[in-house]
């Protein structure tokens, strides 16, 4: 696995715990 792979993964990661995130955020308000 090459750097850039593993910071491409770190980035989606993050990414899919922020959208996680807003999503129940999103259904506690609804």
């Amino acid at each position: 696995m090459t750097l850039g792979r593993m910071f491409d993964v770190k980035i989606t990661q993050a990414f899919a715990k922020s959208d996680a995130r807003r999503y129940i955020a999103s259904t506690a308000h609804a």
